[in-house]
C-alpha cells in the first residue's frame, strides 16, 4: 500500500485501496499480533477456526503471495531508478554540447558571464519549465527561488575569486567547497569579475540551481513519456516479472490441489473412543485414567462424556467421584465461563464433539449443543501462534525472494539501459542536433557514452552515424547553411524550382588580387584567400546573410533568401562597410600592400531557388539585380572607392540613418539602358570617423545636387573643398570629387546640351582609375588670391577662357597642362620659375 501510495497519486481515492485495506485487516486478524476485537464483536473472527484445515492454510498463504506478486512491477519501476540516470546522462550530454558552443576558442573554458546568460535565457525561453519550476506558488516565492539561484552563482564566483575550484555543491559550507590553488585562478579576468569555468564546474553550478533541477525533472518526464524507450522497457519488464510470478503461483497451486486433503481429527477420534468407553463395562478408574491421558495430550480444560462431566479444570471436580450430570451443570455454559476465566479468544479454543453436527450449513466437526452428548474443550493457543508465526515467516520469505528478484531484475534492466538505451538515446539526441547546423560543427565525434559491452548492431549504427555526420558537415561547408537548414526542417527532397523574392545582394572581391599574388606560391595564395574569406564569412554570418558562391577572389552573399531576414537592406549595407574594417583590423597584406575589398550592394526582386539539373543542382539567384550588383563591384575601380550601392539601398530609411553615404555618379552599366544612381557607403553613422565623414558626405551631396542642376561653378567649388577635406583627414586623394570637379570644368568650357541628364554610359565591365590631367583649380590652396606654387587664383578659375600670362615654379606639371589648353605657349625662364 505504501508503494502504491507513493507511485500513484490517485491510489488513496480508489476502490483498490479499500480492498487492500480490508486485506491488511484480515491479515492482521489472523496473527497473534492482533490483540482485540476486529469487528467489535467476537463472532467476526470465528472464521479463523477453520484455519486448522491444511488446504485452507495453504490457500491463505498463496493469496498473500499473490498480493505481493502484484507489487513486483511497481517496485521495479520505483526502485529501479534507470529513468533518472538516463535523464541525467541526457542532460549532461546536452550541457556538454552547450558548453562547446559557448567555448568559442575551444580552450575548454567558459566565463561566468556565459553561465549567467544561459541561466537568463532558460528562465525566459523555457515556457514548459515554468510549471515545473514555480507551480502554483506566488510571485514572492518565485522571486525567492531566483534569489536563491543568484546566491548560488554568486557564492561560486566568490569561490573562484578566492582562488578555489568548485568541487562539490555550492550550497555547502565554503570550507568543503574551496580547494586552494593559486595556479588555477584566472588573474587576467579577476580584476573585472570575470572567471573561467571548466565543464565540471559549469555543470555542477547548473545542477545546483533550481532551474537546473527543474530541467532535470523535465528530462525525467521526457525519459518517462508514454512512447519512450524506457517506458516500453518498464512495461516489458513488468509483464515479464508478473508472468514469472504468476507462473510460479500456478505451479504451487496445482501441486497444492494435487496433495490429499488431511484434516486434523485426532481430538474427535479420541473423544469418540472415550465416549464408547463410558458406555461399555469399563471401570471408572480406567475411564478416568483414559480421560487424564487425553487431557494431558490435548491441553483439555473440560471433558463430558454421554452428558456427564468428568473433567473440569478450575472447579475442583475429580473424575473418580463419578462426574456431574448435564442436568446439574451445562457443559456448554461451563465452556463459556472457562473461556472468560482463562481470558481466551474463540480462535484459541477448539470444541471436539461426539456426535458431530447434522445441521445443514455446518461442518461435520462443528459442535451443536442439542445433538452433542460428548465433548471436550481444548486450548489450541500455542498451536495457533506457532502456525501464525510460521505464516509470517513464510510471507516474509516470499517477500524477500520477490525483493531479491526485483533487485536482480532491476540490475539486469540497468545493464540493458547502459548497453542499449543510453547509446540509443544519445544517438537520437545527436540526430536531432544535426538539424541545428551550429551544433553539428561543435559536436565531437566521441560523444557516444562509453560502455563495456555494446551490441554489434549498436556499434554499426554508431559508426554509420559518424560517417553521416562527417558527410553532413562537409556538405554544409559546400552548400549555404541556411539551405541545408531548410532541407532539414522541411523534411522533403530538394527539387528544381525558383521563387521570386526581394533580397539584398552583396558582391565582394579583393582589390588588386591578380597583381598582388603574381609570383606567389599556391600555398601562400590559399592562405591569403582563407584569411580574407574567413573574415568576410564572419561578418556576413553575423548580419544574417548567406554565402552563396566563391568565384576566384569574389564572394556572392544574399540577404533575405532563402530565409526571411528583417531589415535585410541595412544588414547588407553594414556587412559591406564592416568588411574593410575587419580587413584593416587584421592588417592582412597581399604583395606588401594592405588588403582592401571592393563591394557592390543592391536590393532588387530576383528569382531564388534550386537551379541546375535533377542530378546536380545548387541554390542560386537569377535576375538583372544580380548582374547590377556585380557591375557595382567592378565600378569601384573607376572611382577608387570600396563600397558602392544603388539608390534602392540608400532609399531604405534605416540604412539612410545608420550608414553615411554620398552620391557618386549616375551611370548606365553595360547591358542596361536604365540609369542607376550610384552611392558610396562611407561608414557607420556612429563610427569613430563619423564626424569628419559626415561633413564630407553632406558637402559632396550638396555639390552633386548643384552638378545635377547645371550649376557647375558652385558644384566645382564644393567638390574642391571635399577633396581638400578628404586629403586632410585620410591623406589620400578623393577620386570621385576629382572626377566630378573635372567634369564641371569641362562643362563650363563646353556647356552640355539642354537635354543633358548627367548619365554616364559605360561600355566596359572593368575599369581603372582615370589618369586624367590634374585640374589647376583642384589644389587645396585655390582660395588664395595669388597663384603660389602651381595653383591658379580664384578669379582665373572662374573664367572659362585661360589667362594669357602666368608664372609657375620650376618643374610644375601646370606647364604641360597649360600647353594642352592654350593655343600658343611661349616659355621664358627667369627668377625662380617660368613665365608663360
Amino acid at each position: 500500500m505504501c508503494v502504491y501510495a507513493v507511485s500513484e497519486h490517485t491510489y488513496l481515492c480508489s476502490v483498490t485501496f479499500l480492498l487492500d485495506f480490508i486485506a491488511i485487516l484480515s491479515f492482521l486478524s489472523d496473527t497473534w499480533l492482533y490483540q482485540g476485537n476486529l469487528f467489535l464483536n467476537d463472532d467476526g473472527t470465528k472464521v479463523t477456526r477453520y484455519a486448522r484445515s491444511a488446504r485452507v492454510a495453504r490457500m491463505i498463504r498463496l493469496a498473500r503471495v499473490a498480493k505481493w506478486t502484484r507489487l513486483t512491477p511497481k517496485m521495479i519501476q520505483i526502485f529501479g531508478g534507470q529513468n533518472h540516470g538516463l535523464a541525467k546522462a541526457c542532460m549532461t550530454r546536452r550541457l556538454r554540447r552547450l558548453f562547446n558552443f559557448l567555448d568559442n576558442d575551444s580552450a575548454g573554458f567558459v566565463t561566468n558571464v556565459d553561465l549567467k546568460c544561459f541561466y537568463v535565457t532558460v528562465l525566459q525561453e523555457s515556457h514548459n519549465l515554468e510549471e515545473l519550476l514555480f507551480g502554483d506558488v506566488g510571485r514572492r516565492a518565485r522571486l525567492d527561488m531566483i534569489r536563491k539561484d543568484v546566491g548560488t552563482i554568486q557564492e561560486a564566483e566568490y569561490v573562484k575569486q578566492m582562488g578555489g575550484v568548485i568541487r562539490t555543491s555550492t550550497h555547502s559550507s565554503l570550507s568543503s567547497v574551496l580547494h586552494r590553488s593559486a595556479s588555477q585562478v584566472d588573474r587576467k579576468h579577476k580584476a573585472n569579475g570575470i572567471y573561467n569555468l571548466d565543464f565540471d564546474e559549469f555543470s555542477k553550478l547548473i545542477f545546483n540551481t533550481e532551474v537546473g533541477k527543474a530541467l532535470l525533472q523535465q528530462h525525467v518526464q521526457e525519459a518517462s513519456q508514454s512512447d519512450g524507450g524506457w517506458t516500453l522497457t518498464q512495461e516489458f519488464s513488468a509483464r515479464a516479472s508478473l508472468k514469472v510470478c504468476v507462473g510460479f503461483l500456478i505451479v504451487v497451486i496445482v501441486f497444492n490441489f494435487l496433495q490429499p486433503q488431511s484434516t486434523e481429527a485426532s481430538a474427535e477420534v479420541g473423544l469418540a473412543l472415550l465416549a464408547t468407553s463410558s458406555t461399555s463395562n469399563t471401570s471408572l478408574a480406567d475411564l478416568c485414567h483414559q480421560v487424564t491421558r487425553y487431557s494431558s495430550y490435548f491441553a483439555v480444560l473440560l471433558v463430558f462424556l454421554n452428558d456427564v462431566t468428568y473433567l473440569d479444570v478450575g472447579s475442583g471436580l475429580e473424575c473418580l467421584s463419578g462426574g456431574i450430570p448435564r442436568s446439574e451443570v451445562d457443559p456448554f455454559q461451563r465452556i463459556e465461563e472457562l473461556t472468560e476465566d482463562h481470558n481466551l479468544r474463540y480462535e484459541h479454543v477448539y470444541l471436539a464433539c461426539s456426535p458431530g453436527s447434522a445441521v445443514d450449513g455446518k461442518s461435520d466437526f462443528e459442535c451443536d449443543e442439542w445433538l452433542a452428548s460428548s465433548g471436550a474443550m481444548i486450548v489450541i493457543e500455542d498451536a495457533v501462534r506457532q502456525g501464525n508465526v510460521y505464516d509470517l515467516y513464510e510471507t516474509f520469505a516470499v517477500i524477500a525472494c520477490l525483493l531479491l528478484w526485483t533487485t536482480l531484475f532491476s540490475h539486469s534492466i540497468t545493464m540493458f539501459c547502459r548497453t542499449l538505451l543510453e547509446p540509443l538515446r544519445a544517438l537520437v539526441d545527436d540526430m536531432k542536433a544535426m538539424s541545428i547546423l551550429e551544433l553539428v560543427y561543435i559536436d565531437a565525434e566521441d560523444q557516444f557514452p562509453r560502455s563495456r559491452k555494446l551490441a554489434d548492431e549498436m556499434l554499426n549504427i554508431q559508426s554509420a552515424f559518424r560517417m553521416m555526420q562527417r558527410s553532413i558537415r562537409f556538405w554544409a561547408k559546400m552548400v549555404p547553411p541556411t539551405v541545408v537548414q531548410r532541407l532539414f526542417s522541411s523534411g522533403i527532397e530538394a527539387s528544381i524550382g525558383v521563387s521570386k523574392c526581394e533580397c539584398s545582394i552583396l558582391f565582394c572581391d579583393i582589390e588588386g588580387f591578380e597583381e598582388g599574388v603574381r609570383g606567389t606560391s599556391p600555398q601562400e595564395v590559399l592562405k591569403i584567400m582563407h584569411s580574407v574569406f574567413d573574415k568576410i564569412g564572419e561578418v556576413v554570418d553575423r548580419d544574417g546573410g548567406t554565402l552563396l558562391e566563391f568565384i576566384g577572389d569574389e564572394i556572392l552573399a544574399v540577404y533575405n533568401a532563402p530565409c526571411v531576414l528583417p531589415n535585410h537592406v541595412l544588414k547588407a549595407a553594414l556587412s559591406a562597410v564592416d568588411i574593410n574594417v575587419a580587413m584593416k583590423k587584421e592588417q592582412l597584406q597581399i604583395g606588401g600592400v594592405s588588403v582592401r575589398c571592393r563591394c557592390g550592394v543592391h536590393t532588387a526582386s530576383v528569382l531564388a531557388g534550386n537551379v541546375g539539373s535533377p542530378q546536380r543542382m545548387k541554390y542560386g539567384l537569377l535576375g538583372d539585380g544580380v548582374n547590377l550588383a556585380a557591375r557595382l563591384k567592378g565600378l569601384n575601380s573607376k572611382y577608387n572607392t570600396l563600397v558602392l550601392a544603388t539608390d534602392e539601398v540608400v532609399s531604405d530609411s534605416l540604412t539612410r540613418r545608420r550608414v553615411l553615404h554620398r552620391p557618386i555618379d549616375i551611370v548606365a552599366v553595360k547591358g542596361r539602358e536604365e540609369p542607376t544612381t550610384v552611392f558610396e557607403l562611407l561608414c557607420r553613422a556612429s563610427g569613430r570617423d563619423a564626424a569628419v565623414k559626415r561633413v564630407v558626405a553632406e558637402k559632396h551631396t550638396e555639390a552633386f545636387r548643384l552638378y545635377q542642376n547645371r550649376k557647375f561653378r558652385e558644384a566645382r567649388a564644393l567638390f574642391i573643398e571635399v577633396r581638400a577635406a578628404v586629403l586632410d583627414g585620410d591623406a589620400v586623394q578623393d577620386e570621385p570629387s576629382r572626377q566630378l570637379a573635372q567634369r564641371c570644368v569641362a562643362h563650363l568650357r563646353h556647356p552640355p546640351p539642354l537635354d543633358w541628364d548627367g548619365v554616364q554610359h559605360l561600355n566596359a565591365k572593368t575599369f581603372r582609375v582615370d589618369d586624367l590631367e590634374e585640374d589647376l583649380c583642384d589644389t587645396p590652396n585655390v582660395a588664395t588670391s595669388s597663384p603660389p606654387s602651381g595653383g591658379l587664383s580664384r578669379e582665373h578659375c572662374d573664367d572659362v577662357e585661360m589667362p594669357r600670362e602666368l608664372t609657375f615654379p620650376i618643374g610644375s606639371r601646370a606647364i604641360d597642362l597649360v600647353r594642352e589648353r592654350c593655343d600658343t605657349v611661349t616659355t621664358e625662364e627667369g627668377g625662380q620659375g617660368f613665365n608663360l
